[in-house]
């Protein structure tokens, strides 16, 4: 969340430092849906500051997603992937 926030303000910098800080803590996690939504957040901060490429972080939660079963967090990846929006 906070990633996002940054990223809303212009700091992009900020914005993924925090996201891949996230990515990294929840690697570690047992949490299946805590790591794909840290990647999708990494993959939303990406496309948000568009300083970078999303295209690894969305995978990745697609696949970690596909992987438990997780079809909506990774339909949600695959529309960012894919550009459409995503649901609120």
């Amino acid at each position: 969340m906070q990633a996002l926030i940054a990223a809303a303000r212009g700091q992009a910098d900020e914005a993924q430092a925090r996201a891949r800080e996230a990515v990294r803590i929840a690697g570690g996690s047992d949490y299946v849906d805590e790591r794909v939504e840290a990647f999708i957040t990494l993959g939303e901060v990406l496309l948000a500051t568009g300083d970078g490429d999303p295209t690894e972080s969305l995978r990745e939660a697609i696949a970690i997603a596909e992987q438990k079963g997780s079809t909506v967090l990774a339909e949600e990846a695959r529309s960012l992937l894919s550009g459409r929006p995503t649901p609120a």
